[in-house]
């Protein structure tokens, strides 16, 4: 089979990109030939362009072929609705593939693979990725992204032959826009080779951290819940002797936070670390923690969270999004009410308190991401979904 993934960026940190990924090394290594058409955008925040290393507008990454287009900044917003990659609509249409399989919700690849895989008569496939209005948002932006949604987004979801989601949850997130028999849910996934022997020692002696720490790991944006986190640290430290470590790319809020922690009087206890691409190093910074808290105002899923399932970690996170389907309260971690900093303070509190407790969800944090999230087992569900469509 010919697949082509399009999608915004790739190659760059991200759930949605690693997903991406990952299916296309998986699709490639059962026999499917796989293209990716992307942008040349390594961040969107900061806006920065990647170092890509193309040879005639392509390169190969992981030996899966990849095609970049120039993508702009449309001058009235910089919001959503903002992004423009004029080259990937000719791309796609000369791209000779079976079926087109879309990525991120509210991007203007899909516009283009829609409207390719319109002209060119093939399947096209839409994983949304979805995450509604930031918190952030003012009502007009709100009402703008609403009528987006029903209308310019709706369209190109009618053409879509499935949707392919990664929680049961999303389907009722896009259900105002999307037809429910249209979706079908394929999960995200781990690769359970790559997080076996997995220890903190390399992260520490790198680090310099020589004593227990609390980890968060993702992008430092605006709407990862982090100043929520911030105001839970002074009563956590007071039980905890150990440090916050806050891993990921800044994407604006580094500052906020570094000004918290200082009025909240912890500066000394809160270690910053950029995004780590050695994958070696990240996975000894995720086993070396004693918990992962992940306090989002949205996740679609959060394969941060199978991570620390596979290093024996249990979680705190917010009860938003597919979060609740990939944590088991009391079972793999603690589930609190976003924005709820007191609440989210008492939960990582509590199992700190607990060491036994959080040896047994750490166990079946990881037992679960075995049984249900690995890359083969999603693709599986993609395939399912690709054949039902080429039959």
């Amino acid at each position: 089979m010919r697949i082509t993934q399009a999608c915004f960026r790739f190659g760059a940190p991200g759930g949605a990109e690693d997903h991406v990924l990952q299916i296309s090394r998986e699709l490639q290594r059962r026999g499917h030939e796989v293209t990716v058409h992307t942008s040349d955008i390594q961040t969107e925040t900061p806006w920065k362009r990647g170092d890509w290393k193309q040879v005639d507008g392509e390169e190969r990454i992981d030996g899966i072929r990849v095609v970049r287009h120039r993508a702009f900044r449309r001058p009235f917003s910089d919001r959503f609705l903002a992004l423009t990659i004029p080259g990937m609509l000719g791309g796609l249409l000369r791209e000779d593939c079976d079926l087109i399989h879309a990525h991120s919700h509210r991007y203007y690849q899909l516009e283009a693979a829609a409207s390719a895989a319109a002209a060119r008569q093939i399947p096209l496939y839409i994983t949304p990725h979805y995450h509604p209005a930031e918190e952030r948002e003012g009502l007009r932006n709100r009402v703008l992204l609403r009528l987006y949604d029903l209308y310019s987004a709706g369209a190109v979801y009618r053409r879509a032959r499935r949707v392919l989601t990664v929680t049961d949850r999303e389907k009722d997130h896009i259900s105002s826009f999307v037809p429910r028999e249209k979706c079908f849910t394929v999960g995200n996934g781990i690769d359970p080779a790559e997080w076996e022997g997995v220890s903190g020692k390399a992260f520490r002696e790198q680090s310099g951290l020589d004593g227990p720490y609390v980890l968060y790991s993702g992008r430092l944006a605006s709407n990862k819940g982090l100043d929520h986190l911030f105001d839970a640290m002074p009563s956590i430290l007071k039980n905890f002797e150990g440090a916050l470590v806050v891993l990921g790319k800044d994407w604006g809020m580094k500052p906020a936070l570094i000004e918290k922690a200082r009025r909240n009087d912890f500066t000394g206890r809160v270690r910053f670390i950029d995004y780590l691409p050695d994958r070696a190093l990240y996975r000894s910074a995720v086993a070396g923690c004693e918990l992962l808290v992940l306090p989002s105002q949205w996740e679609a899923f959060g394969i941060v969270l199978l991570e620390a399932g596979m290093c024996r970690r249990p979680v705190v996170a917010t009860t938003v999004g597919g979060v609740p389907e990939v944590v088991k309260q009391g079972g793999t971690g603690a589930l609190v009410r976003y924005g709820d900093s007191k609440a989210l303070a008492n939960a990582v509190t509590g199992l700190l308190g607990e060491p036994e407790r959080m040896k047994r969800m750490g166990e079946e944090g990881r037992r679960l991401a075995l049984e249900k999230h690995t890359w083969p087992k999603v693709v599986d569900r993609i395939l399912e979904a690709y054949k039902e469509a080429l039959r």
